[in-house]
């Protein structure tokens, strides 16, 4: 689960809807089913189960722990069976591929969430073991310490994560929460200090710099480094809220300073990591389609994409919003040549949420591939009209109009230049002019 989300950026808290899943056939896959490894101790069972997994568990896999009897209302079988559903997936990730710390990783999240603290770090210690340079165990045994106060552990686990991981905005910001927890506000300046030398682009990163100066009583110093967020995100309520709180501490007036968890891992290579940070705080369907989605993730790069699919679908499920495992279940599909599966795919992110410019960008994308520009240009006006400012809509409008209207190609060639004159928008922008 090396690499495997402070993904997705967004925070909001999303809406849920979910039914009982058990098994699963993959659209297009055949009648590939979701196969589950027996539990390790007795359970309440609130739906029949699906039929063992020829592949056992491990010896040393943590067993479930014992739940009391299920109650009588829905909502309290509803929880049960989505309980046992993020325990069965996260079973057969690990016995599909013990030797792969994903599975223990992920089994590990799915006990701490549901009480068995013991169980989790255990699994987080198997994945270490596989893989010592495994940055996500490190980081979840150090949630885990922090949890329970054990600051000095938690310190040490996170030291551990950053030294594998450098550019893990997540951890940094943990850790430098633990060391002001600690009293170091030295230690705290110094590690996000470094961080934004070498990251001056990250406006979260200063923001933490500017919130740790002003706990040190060092006004100007974090007024300075709230405009430096500023020049990189002008738009940063962060930013602008922490220069308005540094001026009043400048002028001697007391200010209740806050230390929030806001970075996140923007890594393309990390989107397993989405939001799963905050779990403890998610709702139990959001919380299980982003199980969901790890399992899936891990799936594929083991080569199992009809599960890899069979996940991502229930993650969808689970999350109608989810747009994560919506373009990473449409992308496997469209790389597996199922063109026509992965325009439904697209088309019902579209219909699900019509004004969000990344649905209709992907249609617009497989629209072109297909060779069908008057569906992208339908799905490009969405695009430009939901995010004037995206730059990429404007290109790719500017190639799906080349043909049927060059003058409007020119000038959608113009603005993505305008908005981020970079070399693959100039290149464009003379070759409409040509």
């Amino acid at each position: 689960m090396q690499g495997a989300v402070e993904g997705r950026g967004t925070s909001a808290v999303r809406r849920w809807t979910a039914a009982v899943w058990l098994v699963v056939a993959a659209a297009g896959c055949g009648e590939a089913e979701l196969k589950l490894p027996p539990p390790k101790t007795p359970r309440a069972v609130v739906a029949p189960v699906a039929e063992p997994d020829p592949m056992p568990l491990p010896d040393d896999a943590p067993a479930r722990p014992e739940f009391p009897p299920v109650g009588s209302s829905d909502a309290e079988r509803r929880e049960a069976a989505i309980r046992d559903e993020c325990f069965a997936t996260a079973e057969a990730l690990l016995a599909s591929a013990p030797a792969d710390p994903a599975g223990w990783v992920l089994l590990g999240v799915v006990h701490e969430r549901f009480g068995d603290p013991s169980g989790a770090s255990a699994a987080w210690g198997k994945a270490l073991a596989l893989d010592p340079r495994q940055a996500t165990a490190q980081r979840h045994l150090g949630d885990a310490a922090a949890r329970v106060g054990d600051l000095e552990r938690a310190t040490h686990h996170y030291r551990e994560a950053i030294g594998i991981d450098p550019d893990a905005l997540a951890v940094v910001d943990r850790l430098a929460e633990t060391l002001v927890a600690r009293g170091d506000l030295i230690g705290a300046a110094e590690l996000v200090s470094s961080f934004v030398v070498g990251r001056p682009e990250i406006a979260e990163g200063w923001c933490l710099l500017g919130r740790i100066r002003l706990l040190s009583g060092k006004a100007e110093g974090a007024r300075a480094a709230f405009r430096r967020a500023l020049e990189v995100d002008p738009s940063s309520r962060d930013a602008l809220e922490g220069v308005r709180e540094s001026i009043r501490a400048e002028a001697g007036e007391p200010v209740q300073v806050v230390l929030t968890r806001r970075l996140e891992d923007r890594r393309e290579s990390s989107r397993e990591n989405r939001r799963m940070e905050e779990a403890p705080d998610m709702p139990l369907d959001g919380w299980a389609a982003t199980v969901q989605f790890w399992a899936a993730s891990a799936f594929q790069r083991l080569g199992d994409t009809a599960r890899a699919a069979i996940c991502w679908r229930r993650a969808v499920e689970l999350d109608p919003l989810d747009g994560d495992s919506r373009e990473a279940l449409a992308l496997l599909m469209e790389n597996g040549g199922r063109t026509r599966d992965a325009m439904r795919v697209r088309q019902a992110w579209c219909d699900a949420e019509p004004d969000n410019p990344s649905a209709w960008f992907g249609k617009a994308k497989l629209a072109l591939a297909l060779g069908l520009p008057g569906d992208a240009v339908e799905s490009l006006r969405r695009v430009v009209a939901l995010a004037p400012g995206r730059s990429e809509g404007h290109a790719l409008l500017s190639q799906a109009l080349a043909t049927s209207d060059p003058a409007a190609s020119l000038e959608a060639a113009r603005r993505a230049a305008d908005l981020d004159p970079t070399a693959g928008h100039l290149l464009l922008l003379a070759e409409t002019l040509a």
